[in-house]
């Protein structure tokens, strides 16, 4: 379902950025981005043309055992951490060294390694591809069915499980924070 959102998506307001449609973006995930926006976000590379935005992740399948899983992403964590400070090295590195840091091989690398394991042939699931911390296992049987769920006056589909799915990523996640810890994360400027 990721691959086929990126390649249908087609909108006049908005463009997808993904690794694949852009040779200077660093993510291993794609954006929806609103154009002729700008956002500036501090102690981060620079991407042409990226504004305001919304991350598209995808879930891919995970070993059924939990040693598989946990050896999967933690060589998945890694290769994102090597990534990451490939991208960094790159963007300050002279030009006559750039060719040596490869972000995008790594990016391909772990493309195919998060897809290793197809969403029919498992029984769990995670946006494992993304980060370096390990991600929580979600049951492949949140997401098997859909139903409509109301939205600011609009109907959307959502996952059948998606009260499992938000409680093991966020424990309870119908309770706000104490006021200390209700600080956004990204210090970013956007016009």
């Amino acid at each position: 379902d990721y691959e086929k959102f990126l390649s249908l998506f087609n909108s006049e307001k908005c463009t997808v950025f993904s690794f694949w449609t852009n040779k200077d973006y660093y993510y291993q995930f794609a954006k929806v981005v609103y154009n002729g926006s700008v956002v500036f976000e501090p102690n981060i590379p620079e991407i042409k043309g990226l504004g305001i935005n919304i991350d598209i992740f995808p879930l891919d399948g995970m070993p059924d055992r939990l040693i598989g899983r946990r050896i999967h992403q933690d060589l998945l964590m890694f290769l994102n951490k090597l990534k990451a400070a490939n991208v960094r090295l790159k963007f300050k590195a002279p030009s006559a060294l750039k060719f040596f840091f490869r972000w995008r091989l790594l990016i391909r690398v772990i493309d195919m390694l998060g897809k290793r394991f197809s969403m029919d042939n498992t029984n769990y699931c995670g946006n494992i591809i993304v980060t370096t911390v390990r991600h929580k296992e979600i049951p492949i049987e949140c997401f098997e069915n859909t139903e409509w769920l109301d939205f600011e006056n609009r109907k959307y589909p959502v996952p059948s499980g998606y009260d499992e799915y938000l409680k093991r990523l966020y424990g309870d996640y119908m309770k706000l924070p104490p006021k200390e810890k209700q600080i956004a994360s990204h210090n970013v400027k956007a016009f």
